[in-house]
């Protein structure tokens, strides 16, 4: 599983990065098919509030997005409403200093 929690914190990474952004879409969703829409929610949320930057934070919440829509909840997503709102406090405060 440690494997699995670095790829995920690279794909976390560059999920920000214009050229990269498609491919780690595709490998997100794989690892979702693979492993489980909750655990891959879990730890996307984790890095993305760890992250310094804030394009991944907002292109995470749009993939967290797409990603139940994609796939449906199934068994217990364990991301709330709150987390969400963490994500977009953090996105909100780093672009707002920004200007």
């Amino acid at each position: 599983m440690s494997c699995l929690l670095k790829t995920l914190l690279v794909l976390v990474d560059k999920i920000a990065d214009i050229k990269l952004r498609l491919v780690a879409l595709e490998c997100l969703n794989g690892v979702v098919e693979a492993v489980g829409l909750d655990f891959v929610l879990r730890e996307v949320y984790r890095h993305a509030t760890e992250s310094k930057n804030p394009k991944a934070a907002n292109e995470v919440l749009s993939w967290i997005t797409t990603a139940i829509e994609d796939f449906g909840i199934q068994g217990t997503v364990k991301l709330s409403f709150c987390s969400v709102y963490d994500i977009l406090c953090i996105s909100y405060i780093s672009l707002h200093t920004c200007m």
